[in-house]
């Protein structure tokens, strides 16, 4: 039987066990990251709240920063014994839900997304899939299991993402033949 792992605001899961489901609800204008080893099929689930760290207090939640999160998610599947260089990345949320008019420049979202993409480029992480911006909240759902990401919109179907077991080109392929019937 599956086990639903909530991550919750400024959180970090790590498993290795197959049974589990890794799942980040209510994704706003905050990011869901999942990133994951195939050979040793350990992931990591993330759900980042703001892009970064810089001017906050030590004691301020350490994980809701993109740039104290992402680097410490790392960390900590590599002390469980997945290779850095075999990441896979995916990522959902980031939209513009919070609407201050057309003179506003905020937006909390795209800053996050674009945050945790360059924590991700800076660790070499390759983004499978991306699933951000918008302006309706989001639910990021992985299966280990299978290796599959899902997304879930605001009163919508849940939707396969990306399967990070499977080669990049192929899956992108796949998903654009399915996107085309």
């Amino acid at each position: 039987m599956r086990k639903r792992l909530n991550v919750g605001m400024g959180d970090i899961k790590i498993t290795d066990d197959p049974e589990v489901v890794l799942t980040a609800l209510g994704l706003g204008s905050c990011v869901g990251v999942v990133l994951y080893e195939p050979s040793r099929r350990i992931a990591a689930m993330l759900h980042v709240v703001l892009p970064d760290s810089r001017g906050r207090d030590e004691k301020d939640k350490r994980f809701r920063f993109a740039d104290r999160a992402i680097p410490e998610a790392i960390r900590q599947l590599q002390a469980k014994g997945a290779n850095p260089r075999k990441l896979k990345a995916a990522i959902a949320g980031g939209a513009a839900m919070f609407n201050f008019g057309t003179a506003s420049h905020i937006n909390i979202g795209k800053d996050n997304a674009a945050a945790v993409r360059e924590q991700l480029r800076l660790a070499h992480i390759p983004i499978v899939a991306d699933d951000t911006g918008g302006d309706m909240s989001r639910t990021l759902i992985f299966e280990l299991e299978t290796g599959e990401v899902k997304v879930k919109r605001a009163g919508g179907q849940e939707e396969s993402l990306a399967n990070l077991n499977a080669p990049a080109a192929r899956f992108l392929a796949e998903r654009l033949l399915a996107k085309a019937a």
